[in-house]
């Protein structure tokens, strides 16, 4: 059996506890016993838990393990999210007594499914399965249920779409406490955590959902603009906007030396160059005109 890797480190700060969970959770349930073990040490020696995550969730039983254990010392437990608590991490997120999300930080929620290797099954073997889903579930709906203040109905809505919020919409709806501003947005993010990990290809709503809640109103005239562009040419951007979560699947745009990025030459070939400096990172309207233009020069219009 391949070696799992430890997705959380703990590091004591004076009379602060640090918990760092910024990876898949996962494990099996093989990583939740050296978890506690670690959170029990935490509790005896620290005054306050912070927990920083950023992560797109994993295994459900691994995280509602962390959840419950979590909720043992909730009252010494703040989660900080920085980037994105999706899936069973956002299970994990309301583990505490508060939850903190930076501004531009995400939660997103949805329907629990199986992924990776399935074995043979029959029709009463599938139908046995669906039941556990559903059963698996209302055990979330009723976590989030007794954060949020929604009702049941509306819980089961919001997973059923798979509901992407950012900091303010998730505090709206009573999932996080407060916002704060930390994060600095970049233009790319580890497309493999989001497609190529285990149980990541069943997100429906990455790129498409962003997009719908960045939407602008190109027929509001009192918008203002300091370099007006034309209509066509601001659909063209938003569609290369979406397009990017494609791009994403081959290739991881942020290195932690730099900026990759896919070159095609005359040939067709593609070159891949990298920029050292973190000043090298391309602004997002710029990558989306580096699609927009692309798919331009494929149709043929320039």
């Amino acid at each position: 059996m391949p070696e799992i890797k430890k997705f959380f480190a703990f590091t004591q700060k004076d009379e602060v506890t640090e918990l760092d969970i910024f990876d898949e959770v996962i494990g099996w349930d093989t990583w939740s016993g050296v978890f506690k073990a670690e959170l029990d040490q935490a509790n005896a020696t620290a005054d306050r838990i912070i927990l920083n995550l950023n992560s797109p969730g994993g295994v459900v039983s691994e995280g509602l393990a962390i959840y419950s254990l979590l909720q043992n010392v909730k009252e010494k437990v703040t989660v900080r999210v920085y980037g994105v608590a999706g899936s069973i991490a956002s299970i994990i997120a309301l583990g505490g007594s508060r939850l903190e999300m930076a501004d531009g930080s995400s939660l997103m929620i949805h329907d629990p499914f199986v992924s990776g290797f399935v074995p043979k099954m029959e029709a009463e073997d599938l139908r046995n399965q669906a039941d556990t889903l559903d059963k698996m579930k209302q055990q979330l709906v009723n976590i989030y249920k007794n954060k949020t203040g929604l009702s049941c109905e509306e819980i089961e809505a919001l997973m059923s779409k798979e509901t992407w919020m950012f900091a303010q919409e998730a505090k709206e709806k009573g999932f996080s406490d407060h916002t704060f501003n930390e994060m600095k947005a970049v233009a790319c993010f580890e497309g493999d955590k989001f497609y190529n990990a285990t149980g990541y290809e069943g997100y429906k709503n990455t790129i498409l959902e962003v997009n719908e809640k960045l939407e602008i109103d190109l027929a509001d005239e009192s918008t203002p603009s300091a370099d007006p562009i034309s209509e066509k040419t601001a659909k063209d951007l938003i569609a290369a906007i979406s397009s990017l979560g494609e791009a994403v699947k081959a290739s991881n745009l942020l290195q932690s030396n730099g900026v990759n990025t896919i070159v095609e030459s005359d040939s067709d070939k593609a070159e891949e160059t990298s920029e050292a400096s973190s000043n090298a990172v391309p602004d997002f309207l710029d990558l989306a005109f580096l699609a927009v233009t692309t798919s331009k020069q494929e149709e043929g219009d320039i």
